[in-house]
């Protein structure tokens, strides 16, 4: 496809069923509805960052794509029907910049295992997949990709620094309590923007030394006991 081309209209390459690569140059910023449906033996595309808009239907019943690269900061919607009947994509990565998915933007994909989801996200239609509960999905902390996949079903792998405590050395940390009451401390480490709830678990009293230890922080403790909030 030529740079001075800018559009790739409705229906283009439409049923070209032996076309397997397309080259598409930088300068192109539109791909409207059909443009390449059930183009069966392609297999790969790559769009450039030039890209503003993908249509509905564009790629619906190319059977035999497996890779599709979107540049982030592109396109801010996966139309309905945009990669339907998909049956060869494995996996995929919707870039920065999309917030929501539409309707059977995915479904026939069958083979379809792992979805990256952006922190951008806030909206996707309940028939964008066909079975969402057996996908991987790979999202952020806090994030749309996880109440999603939570709301599915769905495996989910963390893309940022995943919560974690850490015991301190030999249990010696504690906090005193006015009244007199040692409690245990355990480190947690957290992203800066978590919204988990934290707690404080705590064990027999014991004196600890805490020479040179400084705590900082913001905490909001939830206990059994009133007398402790």
């Amino acid at each position: 496809i030529p740079s001075t081309v800018s559009v790739i209209e409705s229906s283009a390459f439409s049923r070209c069923s032996r076309l397997k690569r397309v080259v598409i140059p930088e300068g192109v910023t539109d791909f409207n509805s059909h443009a390449f449906s059930r183009c069966v033996s392609l297999e790969s595309i790559a769009l450039p960052h030039s890209l503003k808009n993908l249509l509905n239907d564009v790629f619906a019943g190319c059977t035999s794509l497996k890779e599709v690269s979107i540049p982030d900061n592109t396109i801010s919607s996966v139309w309905p029907g945009l990669f339907n009947g998909c049956s060869q994509l494995e996996n995929l990565v919707i870039p920065e910049g999309v917030t929501q998915i539409n309707y059977n933007a995915f479904t026939g994909c069958t083979a379809l295992k792992k979805v990256q989801i952006p922190k951008t996200m806030t909206r996707i239609d309940d028939t964008a997949f066909s079975a969402p509960q057996n996908l991987t999905i790979y999202g952020y902390t806090g994030s749309y990709a996880e109440s999603f996949a939570r709301s599915k079903g769905a495996a989910i792998v963390y893309l940022d620094t995943p919560s974690q405590s850490l015991k301190p050395a030999d249990g010696q940390y504690y906090i005193v309590l006015d009244r007199g009451e040692y409690r245990l401390l355990e480190f947690v480490m957290l992203p800066a923007d978590t919204t988990d709830t934290i707690t404080l678990s705590y064990s027999d009293p014991y004196i600890a030394r805490t020479d040179g230890f400084e705590l900082y922080g913001v905490c909001l403790l939830y206990t059994s006991d009133a007398a402790d909030e």
